[in-house]
């Protein structure tokens, strides 16, 4: 069985609206609490104290809560999503 990939996002106002936006992480892999790629194709990066973390994995969205630090060791302990074998 594979392993499970989830990319952590921060529900953020940019603009007034609300959105997703990819959270941003430092070389060594350590995520930069309330920095997030606004636009990733540009690398446009902003800081953001408002809002939650959230992990994504196959279309849905797992509430990571709102400390940046935390939120990074659930995406790493979240369980991998139980696929029914078929026989």
């Amino acid at each position: 069985m594979g392993i499970s990939k989830y990319t952590l996002y921060k529900y953020v106002k940019v603009a007034g609206t609300w959105r997703y936006c990819k959270a941003a992480y430092h070389d060594n892999g350590k995520i930069k609490p309330d920095v997030v790629f606004v636009n990733v194709k540009e690398g446009l990066l902003e800081k953001h104290p408002e809002g939650r973390y959230y992990m994504s994995h196959t279309g849905g969205w797992i509430d990571a809560g709102t400390d940046a630090l935390e939120a990074q060791r659930k995406t790493r302990q979240a369980p991998a999503p139980q696929i029914a074998a078929h026989r």
